[in-house]
């Protein structure tokens, strides 16, 4: 009976492990539109490296990672067997020979180099013949799958091992598959990892930071933007306010943007100027928000006002494309400063627990462990350096949701990016995470920046 039982468990361990390995890679956004798009941005480069991909697989997981990212380079792919006397089916591929003739012919100065974890480790057969390629001079970035565990110190000495051999090595690009993951699951998830390795297919951006006040816009100080390219999640508005996102490559033109969000103090001189229609704080949450404090960014805008000061500042409101190349220039980091949330109340301002904010609008549970950023709802521009963006930009997440227009909508032809005070969620402030509005829509979490 106890045998049994155990063959029970052991089944049931193995359909767990199966379901959570074929879900660790988040492949949104990495289907055939970004295939077309990595191609057309490769070509657009200049881009004529064709990478050598070297593969020992043995199931056949690792050679699926390996076509992928030929495909995706435009490279050559070679998949060896496990060894004379190992395994003498050979589990496919060609001969070890075979591949070192070819590198001897070749020029090509990039090597992915793929191989299985077995027992924590390196696989047996590509320690063996990858120790006889030479790599002196060449760039290599090895890549693994695993099931379950992998030694670090291992898999560190082996790094060692090709930079001592004249290797330039890149961090190594790791997938967890389970047995029962299909070759779509797999090909999308290698096509998400080398979107979030910039450092594999584009030069990293140079930026320097100049912000200052500019006298052709009210003296408010803005920052300059290059152009360049960015990768824009773009909302498929269906009138419904819920934005679908859609990740496209765009190039941006050149442009300045403001440095902070537009305080009251600054909409006021709109308003006193006739020039900007009143918002209503009297009696209103906006109101309790503000406080009488004119440093604040100003709430309860719609589009409407938000074009009004615009224009009356020789400006015009930013677009998805401008904003998002503003706060991440062309990475694809999910928020300003990379892609991991953090929690500890100083990096940028969110969401309070009942204790410590608006209680009545707070979005996190009472009894939940949640470290306060200091500031019941909004919080002074700039109070947050550690969350400012590339190019010199404050409170681009949090503080307010910010308005920003999306020129090829249907029907909501503006959206609100970048989180507010009240958001607890990552995800909102994420850059994916922008939802669909209409020109009369304003409430106590929006709140606008301006471009020239």
């Amino acid at each position: 009976m106890r045998k049994y039982f155990m063959q029970l468990v052991t089944l049931v361990v193995f359909c767990v492990a199966a379901i959570v390995c074929c879900m660790d890679n988040n492949i949104a956004g990495a289907g055939d539109g970004f295939v077309d798009l990595f191609e057309k941005k490769l070509s657009a480069q200049g881009y004529v490296e064709e990478p050598v991909v070297i593969v020992h697989s043995f199931s056949g997981r690792t050679a699926t990672v390996g076509e992928s990212i030929a495909s995706l380079f435009g490279g050559r792919m070679f998949r060896y067997s496990d060894g004379i006397g190992k395994f003498p089916n050979g589990h496919g591929g060609v001969d070890q020979d075979e591949i070192s003739s070819y590198l001897n012919q070749n020029t090509a100065k990039t090597l992915y180099l793929g191989f299985p974890i077995w027992n924590e480790d390196v696989s047996e057969p590509a320690k063996e013949f990858i120790a006889t390629l030479d790599l002196n001079g060449k760039t290599v970035v090895p890549f693994y799958t695993y099931l379950h565990s992998v030694n670090q110190n291992d898999l560190d000495a082996y790094m060692k091992h090709l930079e001592d051999r004249g290797a330039i090595v890149k961090p190594a690009l790791a997938f967890r598959f389970s047995f029962s993951c299909k070759k779509n699951f797999i090909r999308k998830a290698t096509r998400t990892e080398i979107l979030k390795r910039q450092d594999l297919w584009e030069e990293t951006e140079n930026i320097n930071v100049s912000c200052k006040p500019d006298s052709s816009a009210k003296g408010m100080t803005l920052c300059e933007v290059p152009e360049g390219d960015v990768w824009v999640y773009h909302p498929d508005s269906k009138g419904d306010g819920l934005a679908e996102p859609v990740l496209v490559r765009k190039t941006v033109a050149a442009f300045a943007i403001n440095k902070t969000e537009v305080t009251l103090k600054q909409y006021s001189r709109c308003v006193e100027d006739g020039a900007c229609p009143e918002i209503e704080m009297d009696g209103s949450f906006c109101g309790n928000l503000i406080d009488d404090n004119e440093l604040l960014s100003v709430p309860c805008v719609s589009s409407v006002e938000a074009e009004a000061f615009c224009n009356w500042a020789g400006l015009r409101l930013p677009n998805i494309d401008e904003w998002t190349r503003a706060a991440r220039g062309q990475s694809t980091n999910n928020y300003t400063w990379g892609d991991s949330f953090p929690a500890d109340g100083t990096t940028l301002n969110m969401g309070e627990s009942p204790g410590t904010g608006f209680k009545e609008y707070s979005l996190a549970k009472a009894d939940e462990n949640f470290k306060s950023d200091g500031f019941p709802g909004l919080a002074p521009s700039c109070s947050f350096s550690k969350g400012n963006s590339p190019f010199g930009l404050c409170d681009m997440h949090g503080n307010l949701a910010e308005l920003v227009s999306i020129e090829e909508a249907e029907n909501n032809h503006y959206a609100l990016v970048g989180g507010s005070w009240m958001d607890v969620d990552p995800d909102t402030f994420s850059m994916n995470g922008s939802f669909g509005v209409g020109e009369n829509f304003g409430f106590y979490l929006s709140g606008f920046r301006c471009v020239k």
